[in-house]
């Protein structure tokens, strides 16, 4: 994901970002480390910055499920975990579209004709629990329960 640092927001009285603070603590920076290069920075700055982060991610990830760059969605929020979407749909073209009506009606001709979750996944573009869990909602099959 491109990240713009023009429009990040500057912490207290330095010219360091929130977005530069962070890259520097997914590439594995300590606090030390951080407020080393950057003198100006104070240990609460960048705990501000992780937090701030956290806020808009509970504020715009969670609620809308999706991070839109431009137009076009790049991530999205499926089980409580940040997707990649356009890695996920090389492998599954139509993962996480919502399902059209002709589309739904193939997947039950496909189920009743005991075609394998496998086989109906591939030829519908998406992952055999997309399969799974529109089957359950269709009432077709059972929720999958975990056991032992």
């Amino acid at each position: 994901m491109v990240l713009d640092k023009e429009r990040s927001i500057l912490l207290g009285d330095s010219s360091v970002t929130i977005i530069n603070v962070l890259e520097l603590l997914s590439k594995g920076s300590s606090y030390d480390a951080i407020i080393k290069a950057n003198p100006e920075l104070t240990y609460a700055d960048i705990m501000a910055a992780t937090g701030h982060a956290a806020r808009l991610i509970s504020e715009h990830l969670i609620v809308e499920n999706e991070v839109r760059v431009g137009a076009q969605i790049k991530l999205v929020v499926a089980n409580r975990k940040l997707i990649d979407l356009e890695k996920v749909r090389k492998e599954h073209p139509r993962a996480y579209e919502p399902w059209a009506d002709d589309e739904q009606n193939r997947l039950v001709s496909m189920f009743k004709a005991r075609e394998s979750r496998g086989s109906i996944s591939k030829a519908l573009g998406r992952n055999v629990g997309a399969i799974e869990a529109r089957l359950v909602k269709l009432g077709l099959m059972e929720r999958k329960t975990k056991s032992g």
